[in-house]
């Protein structure tokens, strides 16, 4: 017997075993000590606690589906659980009436068949609570179960975008290098080396979905440094970041995906080129800025519209923030700005 039914059983005994007690007083004060009240106070215990172990046995192995159901079973269980405390009161009671009387009468006997309902009262009560109980838990049990797979599939989800956004990094970077490869062996050199710097960042973001802004700057400095040797002098960068950010968790890949969204629709688009600012500073949160020579179609006003760089994204500070976070796009003087932020996020300091 395991400790569950151990505790069931010594609480049960408890119970009951009080209530005869109870019930023992309550009549003893009325009519007057004598040894048969002892004997009706045992045997009351002793019905119910059979009748409540019939109904543990029978709810445990039906389980409890709806509040409908539950309600008939307390009904029949406890009608059930009541006759099987009536023969356990009469097995109890007519022997000891037999030992102290030459015979027992019909009316004694009336009177032990006339504590069924008062049996039936008390363990449908019982009952009552039980299936209470045993729906709570399920209820739980449910509720935990819908939590481990809602963290199961957001953890899905965020695998799937990392992954849908690591490969379009790393084709963008190669294609950089092997445009080089042939040009400047030194610089392709120092390109391999940042892209296994960019590779090694990249693991990480397989094992954590946020880490400090200072790594985000780090890759994000390597993926423009590739990008310049591609576009040289047509791609400058500015960088007007609050030093006492640099500490502060962002989602990984945030900053680089918006820099390869101003290259791949600013600096590509435009045959001079341009510059690109970066703005991170506080605002009531987080707030991240970048900004490109260009111009917003207004059919791409809306996020829902925009390339799968941008809707991921989106869908990434969703699962991670919820409505505390949100990305935005405008358009202002032939530049056009995307602009992150995030709330109740407080600065962290390196």
């Amino acid at each position: 017997m395991d400790k569950k039914h151990v505790k069931f059983w010594l609480l049960q005994t408890l119970i009951w075993g009080g209530f005869g007690l109870f019930n023992f007083l309550i009549r003893t004060s009325i009519l007057g000590f004598s040894m048969m009240e002892v004997w009706n106070g045992l045997a009351l215990s002793l019905a119910l606690l059979g009748g409540s172990g019939f109904i543990h046995r029978r709810l445990k192995s039906n389980g409890v589906v709806t509040l409908t159901s539950s309600v008939k079973k307390a009904v029949l269980s406890s009608f059930f659980a009541a006759g099987i405390g009536l023969l356990v009161l009469g097995t109890v009671l007519i022997p000891v009436l037999l030992a102290t009387q030459v015979t027992v009468s019909q009316t004694v006997l009336l009177q032990i068949v006339a504590a069924f309902p008062n049996l039936w009262l008390f363990l449908f009560i019982w009952t009552s609570v039980y299936l209470l109980i045993l729906r709570q838990k399920a209820l739980k049990a449910a509720a935990d179960k819908e939590n481990e797979l809602q963290t199961r599939l957001s953890q899905a989800k965020m695998d799937l975008l990392l992954s849908q956004l690591n490969p379009h990094f790393i084709f963008n970077a190669i294609n950089n290098i092997r445009a080089l490869i042939l040009e400047d062996q030194q610089k392709a050199r120092e390109s391999l080396t940042q892209l296994s710097e960019v590779l090694r960042s990249l693991l990480v973001t397989e094992q954590t979905t946020l880490w400090p802004l200072c790594e985000e700057l780090d890759l994000s400095e390597d993926f423009i440094a590739l990008n310049q040797l591609q576009y040289e002098g047509r791609l400058k960068v500015e960088w007007q970041v609050d030093t006492q950010h640099h500490a502060t968790p962002v989602p990984c890949m945030l900053l680089q995906l918006l820099l390869e969204n101003a290259i791949k629709h600013g600096i590509n688009t435009t045959p001079k080129g341009g510059k690109i600012v970066v703005s991170i500073k506080d605002n009531q949160g987080l707030q991240i800025q970048v900004s490109n020579p260009g111009h917003l179609p207004e059919q791409c006003a809306q996020i829902e519209t925009r390339g799968i760089g941008i809707k991921n994204l989106t869908a990434r500070l969703a699962l991670i923030y919820g409505e505390r976070a949100t990305l935005s796009l405008s358009e202002s003087n032939d530049r056009v700005t995307a602009t992150v932020r995030i709330q109740g996020i407080a600065c962290t300091e390196q």
